[in-house]
């Protein structure tokens, strides 16, 4: 399990650091208005995917994950995929009341990518370098485009995502050794419907997140310095979770099983109180290595989100694991009840509340409320006890970042990056063994 997970931690890893200091740069380049006008469109293209994806990726995952003859499913998804992409296309039309609905004239591009292939038919591997190439070159390139042209950034990005995208679909399709292009079909398009539980389960399980994006704009209209700071923050957020959704990608097989979703929560709560540690015990130092100064203002909000993180990690792969075993309605009710709760929250806080305790307190109520129903789900199936010993465990462990803190550093860069690292050594070298001893059904690292 380890290597695996290695080899896919270092490339998926060096992507979103790669993000975290782009977005870093872009920041400090753009106005504030632009920025926040960014982090709109940016949170727009992650939700199309998402609705794109619907409930059909995971299913169509599942299906080539028990299926020899998987190409034949595949090309149905993709078909189904391409035709629900041109009933988005129109939605650009809203452009005229907002810029960022120009994202959806990327409908038909993300639609023909393929590469969820990978994670079915055992290339996890693969399938991290594919999403690697597409941060590193319109990430990459933004970096320049906002500095050297900002009044043209908004139109630039839109036109490498769509490059790259097509690009990387293309290769895509010829290492799958399938057509590329998909002819639409509405035959095709009803597998929406028969998966319409899954579909609504992501859009749901995305909303508590960085779609949370689609309502600060409208509850904190025209203050784009909370809309920036919440942007970049839930851009981390994402980017954490997104981590914790491909190691359970890469361990889909192995995940039917309780006792390696018990592992596989137990690395991921190692890499939330990382992040808790690092917001927590040197804040400044982690805002400005993360974000930049300019985003100091944004610190409760920041910590609030570690904790949120840390509550997502507890359970998540029981969701992951309900998936695999069909448990889809039982699921729907727990995301529609957390969604409900986080949005919920965001519209009745921000009477009372500062805007970034309301966001913050959003997100921890969303997954409380995630995390409480999972744990419903499998209340006979004794879940919970080891993952509470283990919080207990770790925030021991908490301690050695502490104590090095208050000994040897203060709030500084150095002491960050001891400290934290010690933490997570000690933390990985203490469940070595037990990450180790999940049995892979197929291991590739090619």
């Amino acid at each position: 399990m380890i290597k695996r997970l290695l080899l896919i931690a270092i490339i998926l890893g060096l992507g979103q650091v790669f993000i975290v200091i782009s977005l870093k740069s872009i920041s400090s380049s753009l106005s504030t208005e632009t920025f926040s006008l960014f982090g709109q469109i940016e949170s727009g293209f992650q939700f199309l995917i998402i609705l794109i994806a619907a409930g059909i990726l995971s299913d169509a995952i599942r299906k080539i994950t028990h299926s020899k003859e998987w190409k034949s499913d595949y090309l149905k998804y993709q078909s189904a995929r391409v035709y629900f992409s041109l009933l988005l296309c129109p939605i650009t039309v809203l452009v005229l009341i907002n810029k960022s609905f120009l994202v959806f004239l990327l409908a038909p591009i993300l639609a023909l990518s393929g590469e969820y292939a990978f994670y079915g038919i055992g290339k996890p591997v693969t399938g991290a370098i594919i999403a690697f190439i597409r941060i590193i070159v319109p990430y990459g390139i933004s970096i320049f485009v906002a500095r050297f042209i900002p009044g043209y950034f908004v139109e630039v990005f839109l036109l490498l995502l769509l490059l790259t995208y097509f690009l990387t679909g293309i290769a895509v399709a010829a290492f799958l050794n399938i057509s590329y292009f998909i002819k639409p079909s509405y035959k095709n398009f009803r597998l929406y419907l028969s998966s319409l539980r899954l579909g609504l389960i992501n859009i749901l399980l995305y909303v508590q997140g960085l779609g949370l994006m689609i309502f600060i704009p409208l509850v904190f209209s025209g203050n784009y310095q909370v809309i920036s700071i919440a942007f970049i923050g839930l851009k981390l957020y994402a980017i954490y979770r997104g981590i914790i959704r491909i190691i359970h990608q890469a361990l889909v097989r192995e995940m039917k099983h309780l006792e390696a979703c018990l592992t596989v929560d137990k690395l991921s709560m190692i890499l939330g109180f990382a992040f808790l540690a690092s917001v927590m015990l040197f804040p400044n130092s982690a805002v400005k290595l993360l974000f930049g100064s300019q985003f100091l203002d944004g610190i409760p909000f920041f910590q609030m989100m570690a904790v949120a993180c840390l509550i997502f990690s507890f359970c998540f792969s029981l969701g992951t694991n309900a998936i695999l075993l069909s448990y889809d309605k039982k699921l729907l009710s727990v995301c529609i009840i957390s969604a409900v709760i986080c949005t919920g929250s965001l519209l009745i806080f921000s009477l009372l509340l500062p805007a970034l305790y309301t966001i913050g307190l959003s997100l921890i109520a969303g997954e409380t409320a995630l995390a409480t129903g999972l744990l419903f789900l499998y209340t006979g199936d004794d879940v919970i006890k080891k993952r509470v010993f283990f919080l207990i465990q770790n925030t021991i462990v908490l301690l050695a970042p502490l104590l090095l803190k208050l000994i040897f550093f203060a709030d500084t860069l150095t002491g960050l990056l001891v400290s934290v690292s010690c933490y997570a050594l000690i933390s990985l070298f203490i469940n070595l063994k037990e990450f180790n001893s999940v049995k892979l059904t197929q291991l590739d690292l090619s």
